[in-house]
């Protein structure tokens, strides 16, 4: 019998999701499962595209395909939603990310290491920030270590690459310990209680970090390992000078250089928007938009969480050092919300 004539007949071999399972994953093992040559077969029944990832409104379907509870299917990370002003948003366990950039579905990288022990891919493995396995303590691998091609999704097998060669024999690589704390941090707000590395950052902050949601968390570290360092390295900007443009690869680097401001907290930003502050001097009413413009933006549509308050308060309390210092009065945006003390 040929599975896909109908939508009704169920996956003979289906098996339910892991609790921390991706999607995508789900997918390419149900397509091993059942022989198949990708898990493409699979989409094209539930979407009728054979590249085409199920959203929310496939979730009945691909349930009464594989003979579970939907709930089991919904909680799977990877299906897009929609927020109330129909942005795109997606739900890992009971945490939501609201950034595209966030999210690295079709790219796929894994621990080589936790593969071998378990056969199918996590969750958090598709988060663009999640660089390094803290169980390991290996970086996550993006290409197959023979063929060096990216790994894709389109996969036949859990295990392999499509060249034939396996995914599950780990390389020598070096150890990075920021990417670890990092990921650690993930782990943990994810309910797995994963040791969080010590000596990376110091501790006050690495609390602060842990206390934070994901959204917020990443929102953070790009903010730190990207906006300011592509901001305050530029000498001019434009009013369409974009911060997140839709497909941005994340790479380490991000991490390091968020992880630079934030061992030395908040000194190292303070003294980031003083130079640039000195090397861009206008004595214009409006050298916030020009000069801080990209981080000015970012503060104000993406920094918008109340636990996020620590972060806009050390901003703020640089500006206003900087119009004491050029006589001038503080624009009116600022507001009076200096109250905090900067470490609190």
């Amino acid at each position: 019998m040929n599975l896909f004539n109908s939508k009704r007949v169920p996956l003979l071999f289906a098996k339910p999701p892991y609790m921390d399972e991706s999607l995508i994953g789900y997918l390419i093992r149900l397509a091993e499962l059942h022989g198949l040559e990708c898990h493409s077969q699979i989409l094209s029944l539930i979407k009728g595209k054979r590249y085409k990832l199920p959203n929310t409104s496939d979730i009945l379907m691909l349930s009464e395909l594989v003979g579970c509870q939907p709930n089991l299917i919904e909680q799977l990370f990877g299906f897009e939603r929609r927020d109330n002003f129909n942005q795109r948003i997606w739900k890992i366990q009971n945490e939501w990310i609201t950034k595209p950039y966030f999210i690295s579905s079709r790219h796929l990288k894994h621990c080589p290491a936790c593969l071998k022990e378990r056969k199918y891919l996590r969750n958090v493995w598709e988060l663009s920030l999640y660089q390094s396995c803290p169980y390991h303590f290996t970086p996550l691998i993006t290409e197959c270590p023979s063929c060096n091609k990216p790994i894709t999704w389109t996969r036949k097998r859990l295990e392999y690459c499509n060249c034939g060669d396996s995914l599950i024999s780990m390389p020598e690589v070096i150890r990075h310990d920021n990417q670890i704390h990092l990921s650690a941090i993930i782990e943990n707000r994810l309910g797995n209680m994963v040791k969080i590395p010590s000596n990376v950052i110091p501790q006050n902050i690495s609390d602060r970090l842990l206390n934070l949601s994901l959204d917020a968390l990443f929102k953070t570290i790009w903010l730190f390992g990207e906006v300011i360092p592509s901001s305050t390295n530029h000498h001019h900007f434009t009013s369409t000078h974009k911060t997140s443009p839709k497909k941005i690869k994340l790479t380490p680097s991000v991490i390091d250089t968020a992880y630079e401001y934030l061992s030395d907290w908040p000194n190292k930003l303070l003294d980031s928007l003083s130079s640039h502050y000195k090397n861009n001097l206008t004595g214009t009413s409006s050298y916030i938009r020009k000069i801080y413009g990209p981080i000015h933006r970012y503060l104000e549509e993406d920094i918008i969480s109340n636990e996020l308050t620590f972060i806009k308060h050390a901003y703020e309390y640089q500006i206003r050092k900087f119009w004491a210092q050029s006589n001038k009065r503080a624009p009116r945006s600022l507001g009076n919300q200096l109250e905090l003390p900067l470490e609190d």
